[in-house]
């Protein structure tokens, strides 16, 4: 897909827990962040595990 500078970078979206997504796959989401680059989507996560939270990284459609 061409964008308006050329071609577009992957889409990801990251979704930001609380507490592990493991136990509690649909409680516990603080933030679901969207149409993230993959370096502003790595940023993100390494910001948020500072803080203590979990998070998942998926690719957008």
């Amino acid at each position: 897909m061409a964008g308006r500078f050329g071609l577009m970078e992957d889409l990801y979206e990251v979704i930001v827990f609380g507490s592990e997504p493991e136990f509690a796959p649909r409680q516990g989401v603080v933030a679901i962040y969207a149409q993230l680059t993959k370096e502003q989507a790595d940023r993100l996560v390494e910001r948020e595990r500072a803080q203590g939270r979990s998070c998942r990284t998926e690719a957008m459609a």
